[in-house]
């Protein structure tokens, strides 16, 4: 919201025409928000200016402007020597608090600017962690993705490995069943000479038989072996990302850790610039009390200097 001196003067007077104080809050709520560090100069040159008004519209009273007796003007320029020395008394005193006030005020104003740009950083920091997360928990997501997919692969090589394992276990037996029939061959072998050459022929299918069974046995069975060792290599994988994601879940902890304490000193911030401006509009109200108690005696003044020459 873009303000300016012209803005501030206008609130300012409507303020004063509704005989309320002009101070920098009740204007920064008249204009409907502002920055206190923008209003406060101009808030302070309005109130310049309408001290500089007052003081030229003060004017010699037509009484005393009239007045043509010696004695008069005797009694008039003792009382108003008098009244003088002690307004001037009275004024380097109010000015002197006034100005001790104003030394406050612009102080806190700066501690305020202060915290308000400690703020912005703060935040600024807050927006970057908030990015720092995000990335990370994006990292987990997919090395949880990979960590399922691998997963998914070792479970198809497990079932691989079932399947090598139950047609290993059938190779075995049926050799087993080829070992058996070669037994009773052999036995045949014996017990029949009349027969050994058929019995010969026969033994020698079955051992090619079993040759085969055996081969065949033997490519299952290194079949079965680079499943394994497929398997123990996605196991190990599997392992290493698990490790990783439980990483990623430390740093994300660190992170979050980060983020709260930020958040924390945020608020603590927060809570001082509150202080500051309270402390602010008290050093502000002061000020206006010191000024309406000038005032005050200034009116008096006027008073005593009327009184002598009504008589």
């Amino acid at each position: 919201m873009a303000i300016d001196q012209a803005q501030v003067n206008a609130a300012a007077d409507a303020l004063a025409a509704r005989k309320e104080r002009v101070t920098i809050a009740s204007v920064r709520d008249e204009l409907g928000g502002g920055s206190f560090t923008t209003i406060s100069p101009w808030v302070k040159a309005w109130k310049e200016q309408h001290v500089a008004e007052a003081a030229a519209a003060e004017e010699l009273p037509e009484e005393a402007q009239r007045a043509g007796e010696a004695a008069a003007r005797s009694i008039w320029a003792s009382a108003r020597a008098d009244a003088a020395e002690r307004i001037e008394l009275i004024q380097a005193n109010a000015d002197q608090r006034i100005e001790d006030a104003e030394t406050g005020m612009a102080e806190a104003l700066t501690e305020v600017q202060h915290l308000e740009k400690a703020v912005e950083t703060r935040e600024a920091e807050y927006q970057t962690l908030e990015q720092t997360l995000d990335g990370a928990r994006a990292a987990r997501d997919e090395n949880m993705a990979t960590v399922q997919a691998r997963d998914a692969t070792i479970e198809s090589l497990r079932e691989q490995l079932t399947e090598q394992r139950a047609t290993a276990a059938a190779a075995n037996e049926k050799l087993e069943g080829l070992r058996e029939q070669l037994a009773g061959e052999k036995s045949r072998v014996e017990s029949s000479q009349q027969n050994l050459e058929a019995e010969r022929q026969a033994h020698a299918e079955t051992r090619q038989t079993v040759d085969i069974q055996r081969s065949r046995a033997d490519r299952a069975e290194e079949r079965l072996q680079s499943t394994q060792d497929a398997l123990e290599t996605m196991t190990g994988e599997r392992n290493a990302l698990q490790a990783e994601a439980k990483e990623t879940t430390r740093e994300l902890e660190k992170i979050r850790a980060t983020h709260e304490a930020l958040m924390k000193r945020t608020a603590e911030l927060e809570q001082e610039r509150e202080s500051l401006r309270a402390e602010s509009r008290q050093l502000v109200q002061d000020l206006e009390k010191t000024r309406a108690t000038a005032a005050a005696r200034d009116e008096a003044k006027a008073k005593r200097q009327k009184k002598p020459k009504t008589e």
